[in-house]
């Protein structure tokens, strides 16, 4: 789902896929990343939201991701960090901020 000039994903749309374990959208036009996108995804270990527009993530928005180890969000719009976002991710080692417009922490 690269490059697919993707503005929003309906909340669910991955529930069917258990055993996925990488899920890219990078380089789409994602503005906000909301809690519904993520649902069933709990063996999912890559989570790539790289080169969006992303200005807003949802509280606990990957609280279900509870064998994530790499996040990454480099490229976006992020202004500050919640660590709200961050409930739950308990097996993360990679995080990814760069070439973002963070102000805040």
């Amino acid at each position: 789902l690269v490059e697919g000039g993707i503005v929003d994903v309906e909340g669910g749309t991955f529930s069917g896929f258990w055993h996925l374990k990488s899920l890219g959208l990078e380089f789409n036009r994602l503005i906000r990343v909301k809690r519904s996108w993520f649902a069933g995804l709990a063996e999912l270990i890559q989570l790539r939201l790289t080169h969006n527009r992303i200005t807003e993530i949802d509280s606990g928005c990957f609280k279900d991701l509870t064998n994530l180890l790499m996040l990454r969000l480099e490229g976006n719009h992020l202004q500050h960090i919640d660590p709200a976002w961050f409930h739950g991710l308990n097996t993360l080692t990679e995080l990814n901020l760069e070439e973002n417009k963070i102000r805040h922490l």
